[in-house]
């Protein structure tokens, strides 16, 4: 029984394998375009919030050439990243607003990471610590090809069995044939606990594999959309070969990103502007344009 069993997961993992997707390069429409202004030709452009997403978008566009102004609601920049100087024994040690991991599947911050030249600030995490109430500690790693890691680390459990993967299998098929629009009718009404249950997913599987995942989303579980969290499956594990790969920072992320990602864009003259909340766009109505700002300075 348990070499049927073995061989039906070694089965599955050969249909993932050839399922599984590697990034795809999708071409420009105007690959003739220049990639910069062209010399003597200024455009401004206001970015509001210095999260991450507001300082991806300054960094596009100042290394486009245009002159950016960063406007930023709090004392600080970097979002969800942001981490606070505590002055401590004449040092300053900074504090961060949680952990951040960085997946392979983070593409966009691979690029910037390379343009800000702070790779050598990231190390591999290769090891995830559980510690659970009603079952035994789990260290959890990816070992081997794709996607016989992901069977190693069923077997290598000490509370899972291989059996748990086979009273699962009806979760399979949303997994290995993902299509975002069937998914997102079939599931978007209903919690990704109602999915597990539909699909009679094994109880313990569910609260060592895929609940820990749910939570790390930081949003609500009992309520979280089945849809956003397949989705969520695929980005950071099933897309392609090397999904499950994870890195970590070596140093606080003041130091490994956000300080050199500051440099970068002063150096490349954006400025950024703190405690600056904009309230509302100056729009010209016969044009409909947007010709300036009104910010809680006036």
């Amino acid at each position: 029984m348990e070499k049927t069993i073995e061989l039906f997961l070694i089965l599955s993992s050969v249909i993932l394998t050839c399922l599984a997707k590697d990034p795809v390069w999708i071409n420009p429409i105007n690959p003739k375009d220049p990639s910069r202004l062209p010399d003597g030709m200024e455009k401004k452009v206001l970015v509001i919030g210095g999260g991450l997403a507001g300082l991806s978008a300054a960094l596009e566009l100042a290394d486009r050439g245009y002159s950016v102004y960063i406007k930023e609601k709090y004392s600080h920049i970097g979002g969800k990243l942001f981490c606070k100087p505590v002055d401590i024994l004449n040092q300053t040690f900074w504090i961060e607003h949680g952990f951040h991991a960085w997946f392979h599947n983070y593409y966009q911050f691979q690029d910037i990471r390379k343009r800000l030249n702070i790779d050598n600030n990231f190390k591999t995490w290769d090891v995830v610590n559980y510690v659970f109430r009603n079952y035994k500690p789990e260290a959890i790693y990816s070992e081997g090809p794709y996607p016989f890691n992901l069977l190693g680390i069923i077997q290598r459990s000490p509370n899972l069995k291989l059996t748990d993967a086979i009273l699962s299998t009806l979760s399979l098929p949303d997994m290995i044939f993902y299509d975002f629009d069937t998914m997102n009718q079939k599931y978007d009404n209903i919690s990704f606990l109602e999915w597990a249950t539909q699909k009679k997913v094994a109880q313990d599987f569910y609260d060592i594999i895929l609940k820990p995942a749910l939570s790390v989303t930081l949003n609500e579980q009992k309520t979280f959309s089945a849809a956003e969290m397949l989705a969520f499956l695929q980005i950071y594990f099933l897309t392609n070969s090397k999904s499950d790969r994870r890195e970590v920072a070596n140093v606080n992320y003041y130091e490994a990103v956000l300080k050199p990602w500051t440099d970068y864009l002063i150096k490349h003259n954006v400025k950024i502007q703190l405690d600056t909340e904009v309230l509302r766009l100056k729009v010209d109505e016969k044009t409909a344009s947007i010709i300036g700002s009104v910010d809680s300075n006036g």
